[in-house]
Parts: structure tokens; C-alpha cells; sequence
């Protein structure tokens, strides 16, 4: 689907263009916030006119869909989390808590995501953004 990756490679190349673990995080964070927030019509568009079979049949292809995106996000935290661990820009982490943290990690966006939607309000975007990063980054200091 074109535009699971255009957001894909909106993320990655926000997250080469800056350097550090810390600022990493915030440009994947706040960039995948981003793209689904400008396509989040198009997201809602699909479910429109469906009936129940239609419906069903769509969400199981949801379902597919968010595992693939889900499979490619953690591949690019986790090279990302490699990255500052031979740095030394944070602690190493096992792979059982890498793994983990990968999956909290996105969990956490995903619900990040769905309160933003209702709120609607940019900045605050950012400042949840900020946070999350600041809070994400207290763990992992060395």
C-alpha cells in the first residue's frame, strides 16, 4: 500500500536527517504522528458505504496491514535503539527487553494517536510528543 510507505520513509528519513538516540525518537515519534494525522481522511474514507460483510472483511485486512506496519516500525526502533547502545548513547538492553520496550513503545504512540485525534490540536502534538520522547529516554539513560 503506497501509503504505509510513504510514511515509512517519511520516518526514516526524519530519523536519519538528525543524529543522537534522544532526537531520533522524536523525529520518528513526531513524524508518524504527523503522516496519520494529514491522512487521517483517507483511513476513515475506507469505512464509508460498507456493509457488515464488507466491514468485517475489511477489517481483517486492517489487521494484516497494521501487523506489517507494526513489523516495520519495530525494525526501524530497533536499529535505531542498536545504534545508541554501541554509541554508548544509552544502556544495553537485552533482546527479550529490547523487544519489549519496542512494543511499549509503539503501543503507547497508538494510544498517543487515537487521544490527538479527538483533541485535534497541533502544538499539543508536539509538546505530547516531547514528553513521550523525555519519558522514553529516562529509561534508557546509561
Amino acid at each position: 500500500m503506497i501509503e504505509i510507505r510513504e510514511m515509512l520513509l517519511a520516518m526514516t528519513n526524519a530519523v536519519d536527517r538528525v543524529s543522537g538516540v534522544e532526537q531520533k525518537f522524536r523525529a520518528f515519534f513526531l513524524t508518524k504522528l504527523e503522516v496519520l494525522r494529514e491522512k487521517r481522511a483517507f483511513f476513515k474514507m475506507l469505512d464509508v458505504g460498507m456493509d457488515a460483510n464488507a466491514l468485517s472483511d475489511f477489517n481483517k485486512t486492517k489487521i494484516v496491514h497494521h501487523n506489517l506496519i507494526i513489523r516495520q516500525e519495530s525494525k526501524l526502533l530497533e536499529a535505531l535503539l542498536t545504534e545508541g547502545m554501541d554509541k554508548g548513547e544509552v544502556r544495553n538492553l537485552s533482546a527479550s527487553e529490547l523487544e519489549i520496550l519496542i512494543y511499549v513503545l509503539l503501543s503507547c504512540l497508538r494510544g498517543l494517536k487515537r487521544e490527538l485525534d479527538l483533541d485535534n490540536d497541533a502544538q499539543r502534538l508536539v509538546s505530547a510528543v516531547d514528553m513521550f520522547t523525555r519519558m522514553a529516554m529516562q529509561g534508557l539513560y546509561k
